[in-house]
């Protein structure tokens, strides 16, 4: 207990750089490769081990590695991080391991590492003057290959789409996620529960294309931002290359006739005065805390008859792997700027008057990402809807990919790949 820790900088391992990743050695003592994440797990003795690493490169790796030492679970996790390492360096080899498809080339088990702090510098960040409000707009790249739009669901904000702005942005696209009015960093109008509005959010769209002079873009819409994703494109054609869409399809009523089960989150945020109520009990931190950990679950919230919905959530759950405490902090710190009245209005409690089209057909190549763990998939004739094509009654370009082991959050989850998926579809796209 009373040992100095060992660090891994200059080690057997290999050697820290500048940015605390780990690059390992091969036997001239020079680093041949920089490793973004080594996991070893499992650490059972005479047991078959896992590990998983990703490179610099994205490229992601599993492999079995056995581990004989007998001892504690330190000792153990020590000796599978040895035995892991020199399968790594090239001094053993690990037993033949599935390869990789591309829908489900990462574990849900394995964390992404955050984007380096150097990137996420390089992000601008505006405040348009629209409609009487200031709006928040995250601006990263040049664009010589067209501009995406990111277009954020909830308890999210522009941070939620930080992978996916630096990889398009690296890919020649130029990225802008916006805060909608009411979220993040962005004013919201005053007494949101009489002014809050979705037709605000496509006006709101619209001016800010105009103000950054873009004339067309990709739109990419997470959770209910695909709502003003596809509107917007169904009202402005002429303005949209494409729509991508994670998590939700395009919706009519029309999707099923079945109602949800009593105690639904949806339905017990509808009304008045509830949500706020449950919230209240807690800090804002713990709030987006408990939510994420809900919607991170392949099942519906569903709370009991004396149940509200945050106390669905073990306080001694952990976060998702994926999801930092850092991250955790970003969200609360700016939902606690901006509370949740606008939040439980858009989407929730207006959800009745979002406007519906007679015959609706978008005419844009668009793709849905959608993780076969999400919640969204159990929602009354999603599944179904999706999956027996008849969302392409509406959306006849349609293209679907389904990550077996994606959840509502996939593209925090799973960035690599659903940055390969945008990036491949805004190729194939653009003229």
């Amino acid at each position: 207990k009373t040992r100095p820790r060992r660090t891994p900088r200059d080690g057997a391992y290999g050697r820290l750089d500048d940015a605390g990743r780990l690059m390992k050695k091969n036997r001239t003592d020079r680093p041949t490769a920089v490793l973004r994440l080594l996991v070893v797990s499992e650490f059972v003795p005479g047991r078959i081990s896992r590990f998983a690493y990703t490179e610099a490169s994205g490229l992601f790796h599993v492999g079995l590695v056995e581990c004989t030492t007998s001892g504690g679970v330190w000792r153990m996790a020590f000796s599978c991080f040895n035995r892991g390492f020199s399968i790594l360096s090239g001094a053993a080899a690990p037993a033949p391991a599935p390869a990789p498809t591309p829908s489900s080339a990462i574990p849900p088990a394995f964390a992404a590492s955050p984007p380096p702090r150097s990137q996420m510098e390089q992000i601008q960040h505006l405040y348009l003057d629209i409609a009487g409000l200031s709006l928040h707009v995250a601006d990263l790249g040049k664009g010589e290959s067209g501009v995406v739009v990111f277009l954020h669901g909830f308890p999210e904000i522009w941070y939620s789409w930080r992978y996916q702005m630096i990889a398009v942005a690296a890919a020649g696209f130029r990225a802008i996620a916006p805060d909608f009015r009411g979220y993040g960093l962005s004013q919201q109008p005053p007494e949101p529960e009489k002014n809050a509005s979705w037709s605000d959010l496509i006006s709101d769209l619209l001016a800010i294309l105009d103000h950054l002079s873009v004339p067309k873009a990709f739109l990419v819409g997470k959770d209910f931002g695909a709502l003003p994703a596809y509107h917007f494109a169904l009202l402005h054609p002429d303005r949209v290359s494409g729509v991508i869409t994670l998590g939700v399809p395009f919706v009519t009523e029309s999707i099923s006739t079945d109602t949800p089960p009593k105690g639904f989150y949806m339905s017990r945020w509808q009304e008045p005065g509830r949500a706020e109520a449950d919230f209240g009990r807690f800090d804002v931190k713990t709030v987006v805390r408990n939510i994420y950990i809900l919607f991170s679950s392949s099942e519906l919230p569903v709370a009991g008859e004396n149940q509200e919905i945050m106390d669905l959530v073990d306080p001694s759950t952990p976060l998702p792997l994926w999801f930092s405490e850092e991250d955790l902090s970003v969200y609360s710190t700016l939902y606690e700027k901006s509370g949740f009245s606008f939040p439980l209005q858009i989407p929730y409690r207006k959800m009745q008057q979002f406007a519906n089209f007679a015959d609706p057909k978008v005419e844009v190549p668009a793709l849905l990402v959608m993780g076969e763990k999400d919640y969204v998939i159990k929602f009354p004739g999603m599944e179904d809807y999706i999956r027996s094509g008849m969302v392409k009654k509406y959306v006849p370009d349609l293209d679907i990919k389904f990550l077996p082991e994606g959840t509502h959050f996939v593209q925090e989850q799973l960035p690599e790949v659903v940055n390969q998926l945008i990036i491949s579809f805004l190729n194939n796209h653009t003229s």
